[in-house]
């Protein structure tokens, strides 16, 4: 069955300000990324997975807070480019255990990610080329 999308319709035009939505996805993005530097200055306890028992008081609020940040970008449909990069930001640290992608992803590094080229993973490969995309529908 052939797409009724058409390239137009897909493309952002050129005067669009974010929708509402988009807005609380990039607020909820920005909040994200503070509270990965914050949890990442957190004293290291060797708990890394957010569903460890043996967290402290201070990783849990921590963590509690990530994960409605999360949720919030998650859950809200993006309009715009930008409202979409937020997603695949998030879900990058969540498809690698690696601290240096997981790191560039806190800080929405795409410099970092293209400078890899194929030194990482293919499914990471696949969300920066979608971010890359996203960027170019921004210009």
């Amino acid at each position: 069955m052939e797409s009724r999308i058409t390239r137009q319709a897909l493309a952002p035009a050129a005067h669009a300000q974010p929708a509402p939505a988009d807005a609380q996805i990039l607020s909820a993005f920005e909040l994200w990324k503070a509270l990965q530097a914050e949890r990442r200055a957190l004293p290291d306890t060797g708990n890394y997975d957010d569903r460890d028992k043996l967290f402290t008081v201070e990783e849990r609020a921590v963590w509690d807070k990530i994960d409605r940040a999360e949720t919030e970008v998650h859950d809200l449909p993006a309009t715009s480019p930008a409202g979409a990069a937020c997603k695949l930001w998030i879900a990058i640290p969540h498809n690698t255990s690696d601290p240096e992608p997981e790191a560039a992803a806190f800080r929405a590094d795409l410099e970092w990610f293209i400078a890899q080229g194929d030194a990482i993973d293919w499914n990471l490969r696949c969300i920066v080329s979608a971010l890359v995309s996203l960027k170019s529908m921004e210009a």
